[in-house]
């Protein structure tokens, strides 16, 4: 009787734990972050982040001189302007600045929202290929590496998705809306 109760229990923990071990077997893991950033799209997209972020520094820059240039200008005539004419040159200037800075401001949001644009191309496919791969592999549920504390690699798949999505997705383009 005792030899019934010891097999019958080492029976269904051994079934218990087999279950578990299948349940592992439905979860893949992806680092969607890694992806995205490590793609080939991804990297057009950072490198032309990159340049669109020198041209907004360009840009703050010659804003930042054109400012500079014109006080000290100003300073230099003001003697020799009259009250009326004083007025007129400040409000030249502070118009010009305004004009420049609202161009600087439309240039931000404009690179903004195409970057944003160009990411948003990247998940279609990038959606598509998780679903091809948690079908390939017979997963039930792929989790992002930030919502996972501890796992076996074998379940990350992110190498093969970044595989596919180059495949897929080998360029993106970065455009940026101008007037």
């Amino acid at each position: 009787m005792n030899k019934f109760f010891a097999i019958f229990f080492i029976a269904i923990f051994s079934l218990g734990f087999a279950e578990r071990l299948s349940a592992a077997d439905d979860i893949l893991i992806v680092n969607s972050q890694y992806i995205v950033t490590e793609s080939k799209a991804g990297t057009i997209i950072r490198k032309r982040t990159q340049e669109l972020t020198d041209e907004l520094r360009d840009m703050v820059s010659d804003l930042e001189k054109y400012v500079k240039d014109e006080t000290e200008k100003y300073q230099q005539e003001r003697t020799l302007l009259s009250p009326e004419m004083q007025k007129q040159r400040e409000v030249d200037i502070n118009a010009e600045v305004k004009k420049r800075q609202d161009a600087l401001q439309l240039k931000r949001q404009r690179v903004e929202e195409a970057i944003q644009r160009a990411y948003a191309e990247i998940d279609p496919t990038y959606n598509a290929i998780l679903i091809s791969v948690m079908n390939d592999k017979g997963a039930k549920m792929i989790l992002d590496t930030r919502t996972v504390l501890q796992s076996d690699p074998s379940l990350n798949v992110s190498a093969q998705v970044i595989k596919q999505l180059n495949k897929r997705l080998p360029e993106v383009t970065v455009n940026v809306v101008e007037d």
